[in-house]
Formats: structure tokens, C-alpha cells, sequence
């Protein structure tokens, strides 16, 4: 399939192969085209029709546009006087009337809500927000974001060392620990590095 080009490109090709076929090839000269050999003539005509044809498009392309802006001028006039003619309809002949029918507008039609249904309806939309997670502005106000505390590295454990049964090893018994100096309240003295 060929690239589709915009008509100013096809007009402007077009426009510069009939002026190189006019200006370069004579009546005899025969190009083949498609399995058959084709006169200078036929050329021309092949690229005098895609000329008319892109102007023709561009022609109507502005006729469209207009076409185009026309009914949307109109349509907007509609609307403005469709909804007064319903205005006058419906307090002139009534709502439910037959003349209203005739000209097409019918009565509003008014939904009854029961008291069980608006208050199902409630907890059903309370049931979504929760379910999608939902908030309002009020709520998303009061949600203020954090900054993430650094934390110390933690300590590594030491490993435990089980102590064995007193019963099965009697020779094994720790050694008391000399017992540094204490005041009366339970803290030991300062030295201040002296040996006493």
C-alpha cells in the first residue's frame, strides 16, 4: 500500500510531472506502465486527473467546513428556542396533556426513593469508600506525611553459653569474683586511677 500524502504534496507532484512531460517527452516517446506502454498524452491525462481531483477535495473541503459551521449555528438557535417552546407547551396545555404528547415533550418523570432505599444506598457508598479506600478532603487534611526516624544500628547478640549442670560436673565450680568496694548507697568509690 502507498503513503498517503497531503493534497498540497499530491498537487504540488502532479504540477511538477506535467510540466516535466511537456517540457521533456515528445508524442512518440512510449513509458511503460503496468505491463503496457503508455504515450505522453495518456500521462498528462493520468496527472491532470489527480490535479482536479485534490483541487475538487480542497474545493469541498471549505464547503464542508461551512457546511459544518452553518448547522452548528443552527443547531445551538434550536436548542435555545426548543426549550422556550416546551417552556410555553407545558404551562399552556399541561404536562400530561395531549397537545404536550403531540409536540413531543412528556412530564418529567419524578423517582420515588423510599426511606430504606436512601438508607441502604448510604451504607452501601460507606461500603465502597471503605473498600477502595476512599476518603474526603476533610479527611485526606487531617493525613500529614512523616519523615522516617533514623534508627542506631542494632547490637549483635552474643552468643549464650549454657551452663552445664552443677550435679554432673562437681569439679567445675566458678570461682568467686573479688568484690570491688562500694559505698553505703551501692556505688562504687572513684579511684581516679590510684591503686588503694
Amino acid at each position: 500500500m502507498s503513503k498517503q500524502v497531503s493534497n498540497a504534496v499530491v498537487v504540488s507532484i502532479s504540477t511538477q510531472r506535467i510540466a516535466g512531460i511537456n517540457k521533456h517527452l515528445t508524442s512518440k516517446t512510449e513509458i511503460p506502465v503496468g505491463g503496457e506502454l503508455v504515450k505522453p498524452a495518456a500521462l498528462l491525462a493520468v496527472y491532470q486527473g489527480s490535479l482536479d481531483a485534490s483541487n475538487d477535495v480542497a474545493s469541498t473541503r471549505g464547503e464542508y467546513r461551512a457546511a459544518v459551521a452553518a448547522r452548528d449555528t443552527n443547531e445551538a438557535e434550536r436548542l435555545v428556542t426548543d426549550e422556550a417552546l416546551k417552556q410555553w407547551v407545558l404551562q399552556r396545555f399541561g404536562a400530561g396533556s395531549t397537545e404536550a404528547h403531540d409536540f413531543g415533550y412528556s412530564p418529567r418523570k419524578v423517582g420515588t426513593v423510599t426511606a430504606a432505599k436512601r438508607a441502604n444506598a448510604v451504607l452501601l457508598n460507606q461500603a465502597t469508600r471503605l473498600a477502595r479506600g476512599t476518603m474526603s478532603k476533610k479527611e485526606k487534611l487531617k493525613i500529614k506525611g512523616t519523615l522516617p526516624v533514623p534508627t542506631a544500628p542494632a547490637v549483635p547478640a552474643t552468643p549464650l553459653v549454657q551452663a552445664a549442670p552443677a550435679a554432673s560436673t562437681p569439679a567445675l565450680q566458678a570461682a568467686p569474683v573479688s568484690a570491688a568496694p562500694q559505698a553505703a548507697n551501692g556505688v562504687p568509690p572513684v579511684t581516679n586511677g590510684a591503686s588503694h
